[in-house]
């Protein structure tokens, strides 16, 4: 038993141990693990969500997903990305404010939000991630105006500002996201229904929609100052009511909302994300009725920002045909699932 596996015992709510189908040891690391990374949250929680920028940051996000899509990056990188972005424009508006400039307004207006953007994605993926990588230069091929004919940023402009950023942020690039939680809540999930035995079919679906719900998550700026914790028990207990049969959806929930959680905000969570799930749900039937291709609400963007460095073509456009195979929460299509 590690050491902080023996400094959590006292912690761990007394019903818990009857609740559990596994190993002493395990969970105890689960819970553990769970504590330790809900004790971050606090550093690296936005103070407010970005109400004066949510349509460009949708937008932002968006093209975040299909840019690591097209290069074959984890997708949990986007929300790492996103954590930062959000934390470094509300840093921005607060010195603003203490500058008497308007609050809702960011110097360097929508270019500047594009350039932080583009630095944040930079960043994450230099730091975070283990299957590619995007180096300045590409990312200013890619950058480019509308017209495609000249580049919008600079390798010195993106590098600038990931300068600025990390600076702002006091260089903390690795915050508690979704996915990690996520991860945890999962595992948690899987050691305790069917008294330990898991169907592997049946949990692979509650995996899958959970996923797509927390990236769903990160696109919808009202999730940007809520705990990430929160918002990855609200994902899984929709995927159980979606996905599992009543019986292990009912001792699951048990389990999950035995974790160090606010019940009330992750119920809101649940429900704005139940929610999403059955607009897309709707938009997918329409699509299928109308006969046409039905390409995820995760992957759509019209943001000036390019994917195709030699092409500077819209997003529309580069992945018109593409998305299409990977719009299924429970279908893997081209590109990889990861938490996140």
């Amino acid at each position: 038993m590690t050491l902080i596996n023996v400094i959590s015992l006292s912690s761990i709510p007394e019903d818990i141990p009857q609740l559990l189908a596994v190993a002493e040891d395990t969970a105890l690391e689960l819970l553990s693990q769970w504590q330790a990374l809900s004790s971050r949250i606090p550093s690296y929680l936005p103070l407010s969500p970005l109400h004066s920028i949510e349509s460009s940051r949708t937008q932002l996000c968006e093209w975040a997903y299909l840019l690591v899509d097209h290069y074959n990056i984890e997708r949990s990188v986007v929300s790492i990305a996103f954590s930062m972005f959000d934390r470094y424009i509300l840093t921005t508006l607060h010195n603003n404010t203490n500058g008497g400039n308007n609050t809702n307004e960011i110097g360097g207006g929508a270019k500047k939000l594009e350039l932080a953007a583009l630095s944040c994605v930079y960043t994450a993926i230099k730091v975070h991630s283990t299957s590619g990588r995007l180096p300045s230069c590409m990312l200013a091929k890619l950058a480019r105006t509308n017209s495609g004919e000249a580049k919008r940023f600079s390798i010195q402009e993106i590098e600038c500002m990931e300068y600025e950023i990390c600076s702002v942020l006091g260089w903390r690039v690795n915050p508690p996201v979704v996915g990690m939680f996520l991860d945890l809540a999962l595992r948690f999930v899987e050691a305790n229904i069917s008294d330990g035995g898991v169907d592997v079919e049946w949990m692979g679906g509650v995996r899958d929609l959970a996923v797509f719900l927390v990236e769903i998550s990160v696109i919808d700026v009202y999730f940007s100052n809520v705990s990430p914790a929160s918002v990855a028990i609200g994902s899984v207990l929709v995927a159980l009511e979606e996905v599992a049969s009543s019986t292990d959806a009912a001792s699951s929930r048990r389990v999950i909302e035995s974790l160090h959680v606010d019940a009330r905000e992750s119920g809101e969570c649940a429900h704005r994300l139940a929610q999403h799930y059955a607009n897309w749900k709707q938009a997918e039937e329409n699509k299928r009725r109308m006969g046409s291709a039905s390409p995820t609400g995760v992957c759509r963007s019209t943001s000036s920002l390019s994917t195709e460095g030699d092409k500077g073509s819209s997003l529309e456009d580069e992945f018109e045909g593409e998305v299409v195979e990977t719009s299924s929460p429970t279908k893997q299509g081209k590109r990889k699932r990861s938490s996140s």
